[in-house]
């Protein structure tokens, strides 16, 4: 679970971000994305976007947590906050790749426990 949870983590920082080769790698083919505007992604459109940042995107992450939901297949859920605006995101691995990712304005307010 440790590596899932670096994994998710990564895709906020420029170092991977910016590395086409290491995307497709942990980008699974078959990527879907529900992003906080309610328009979907797949896995180039994520990667275009994530290789036009031009450095760490300034997001700390709250609440993180994951559980294997069956052999080799992880849930990860947490809160990210960036300028004040909070987001609740999901996201399904396989094998170590991400496979879906949902981000929903998280209009409630919560507890903020930093990882």
């Amino acid at each position: 679970m440790d590596k899932i949870l670096e994994l998710e983590k990564s895709l906020f920082k420029y170092e991977y971000m910016s590395n086409k080769e290491y995307l497709d790698n942990i980008i699974d083919d078959d990527y879907l994305e529900l992003g906080k505007s309610g328009l979907l992604f797949n896995k180039q459109d994520v990667i275009n976007h994530l290789l036009n940042q031009q450095r760490d995107r300034n997001i700390t992450i709250y609440n993180l947590s994951g559980e294997e939901i069956s052999t080799g297949l992880f849930l990860v859920h947490y809160i990210s906050l960036n300028n004040d605006l909070k987001i609740y995101r999901t996201s399904i691995w396989r094998n170590n790749k991400i496979l879906f990712h949902q981000a929903s304005l998280l209009k409630k307010e919560i507890e903020l426990i930093e990882y």
